[in-house]
């Protein structure tokens, strides 16, 4: 009978060995994918590990590449936001999550220019990480809704040279 137990002991050890050198081998070939530019490739490899392991811990990196790769290489904003929403999420304190969050924000702004959704986007980021790295990136975007990057740049032309005045 102790010999049964052992016996399924190690097989049980065994097999959760192989399930972890599965998942870090599916995120290789990933991450060596992407590198290579096969990005579809690498979308595959990253959607078996998300789909096939639910408990791994790579799940999180996995959505914010995926996510990535959607929203550079594939320019799928949609799917991209999809993405970056779910890892926020589901993976709250995940430390890609802010930037997800904040990525969302991004795109509404400067590529689909849907600035009521900018707008909720960012707010929702600065409510739930006001501790962030990139809350005063977040309140930059939010200052600067719609507004025209040449525009921005004569701006802050402007306060540069005030600056130089009022020192000079």
């Amino acid at each position: 009978m102790t010999t049964m137990k052992t016996l399924l002991l190690a097989f049980s050890l065994l097999f959760l060995s192989c399930s972890q050198l599965v998942e870090e081998e599916k995120l290789q070939r990933a991450k060596q994918s992407l590198a290579a530019g096969n990005y579809e490739e690498a979308l595959m490899y990253y959607q078996m590990l998300y789909n096939e392991h639910p408990q791994s811990k790579y799940r999180p990196e996995a959505l914010y590449a995926k996510a990535s790769i959607h929203q550079n290489y594939r320019r799928d904003f949609r799917t991209a936001i999809e993405l970056y929403r779910r890892l926020a999420t589901e993976y709250p304190n995940d430390p890609n999550a802010p930037g997800a969050l904040f990525l969302v924000g991004f795109i509404f702004h400067n590529e689909l220019r849907m600035l009521d959704s900018a707008k909720a986007a960012y707010e929702e980021f600065l409510n739930r990480y006001p501790q962030s790295d990139m809350v005063s990136s977040a309140q930059f975007e939010l200052a600067n809704l719609g507004k025209d990057p040449s525009e921005l740049l004569e701006s802050k032309t402007r306060v540069a040279q005030q600056r130089e005045e009022g020192s000079g």
